[in-house]
């Protein structure tokens, strides 16, 4: 399977219990399982949203029917278009946005340091320049973030945190829900599951329940010394989540046009038919692929004679640029350079053209 979440949706649409959900739901009216799929998960976030008593009953413990809630929060946006035309019109949502990382884009990004800036703001505010996503889906390759014996992360979940006006309308209360997906090394099992939040004024913290109860969890089997090292494991896992998505985002943003692909989606028919294995290179979902650039990072290259001298300043926009670094200059790091002025000092300003 080309991704973790394309492996999830087809593990639960197959798994045993889910079956007699369904098949009642088809004989509702959903033309395939994915859509069964799809509108089963509508309908347990809204018993969650709206009877959470209830919910946490029927699931039977507090804190899995938290987890489950909060699961299906950060897939919804990825499964509302298999939702029927009716549930999508209900409850319209947002575009999302899927990234696929190739190996060497992961390695590529796993030493560099995100950019300073308005992330949160410019992926899920909903203003003039910003991107207004409902939700943001990065999909890890093997090995490429370990955070501990024998586990990786292997899928990082993000959705803005919302809050209910006293009007009863939800509002973005400018932090972001993350979630960190842990599997053993080279399996789409899980292993763990992580949830963190990132305030507006950027501070990372765990979602918790209670003062001694953590959202999720990290099975570490029998390398556990203590519990202690479960700590210091679930904080790296958060830790490494967030940084890691806010440089998918910067590269995906910031990055060469060229390092961006749009991956072949394969329609839930083909797939149902295929025992829902998307086609070989292929997702059931909107993936952009990002790939490592073959040459350089960074504003391009002069094409003027040596010779030519800047008469203004003029500001340039931020940018990855890969640094020569070790012996001779051979190895290349990804870096992130700040905007800057250049120009002589005594030179007028270049105006910037504003698009009105």
């Amino acid at each position: 399977m080309l991704t973790w979440l394309d492996w999830y949706v087809r593990s639960r649409i197959q798994a045993p219990e889910s079956a007699p959900g369904l098949r009642q739901r088809m004989r509702l009216g959903a033309t395939d399982p994915l859509m069964a799929f799809a509108e089963h998960c509508e309908e347990l976030l809204a018993e969650f949203s709206a009877n959470h008593k209830e919910f946490v009953r029927n699931v039977g413990n507090r804190k899995t029917a938290e987890e489950l809630g909060f699961r299906v929060a950060l897939m919804r946006p990825f499964l509302h278009g298999f939702a029927s035309a009716e549930t999508r019109q209900v409850a319209p949502l947002g575009p999302a946005l899927g990234l696929l990382l190739t190996r060497d884009t992961a390695a590529l990004l796993a030493n560099a340091d995100p950019p300073h800036e308005d992330w949160r703001g410019r992926i899920f505010g909903t203003g003039p320049g910003q991107d207004g996503l409902s939700g943001v889906y990065v999909d890890v390759p093997h090995s490429a973030l370990l955070v501990g014996p024998k586990l990786q992360v292997r899928a990082i979940f993000a959705t803005p945190q919302m809050q209910e006006r006293e009007d009863g309308q939800l509002h973005w209360t400018g932090g972001v829900l993350v979630h960190g997906l842990v599997t053993p090394t080279g399996s789409e099992h899980e292993a763990g599951a992580v949830f963190a939040t990132v305030s507006p004024d950027n501070v990372l913290s765990l979602v918790v329940m209670e003062p001694d109860v953590v959202m999720g969890g990290v099975e570490l089997g029998d390398t556990a010394t203590d519990e202690a090292e479960w700590a210091t494991i679930y904080s790296r896992v958060m830790e490494h989540s967030v940084r890691f998505l806010r440089l998918a985002l910067a590269f995906h943003r910031y990055g060469p046009g060229e390092a961006r692909g749009l991956v072949g989606r394969t329609p839930p028919d083909r797939a149902a038919a295929n025992n829902f294995r998307p086609r070989k290179g292929e997702s059931l979902f909107a993936m952009t692929r990002l790939t490592a650039p073959a040459g350089r990072l960074g504003r391009p290259s002069r094409t003027e004679p040596r010779g030519w001298d800047l008469a203004a300043r003029q500001e340039v926009s931020g940018h990855f640029r890969l640094q020569p670094h070790g012996l001779a200059g051979l190895l290349r790091k990804l870096i992130w350079v700040g905007a800057y002025v250049r120009g002589p000092e005594d030179a007028p300003v270049k105006p910037k053209a504003v698009r009105v």
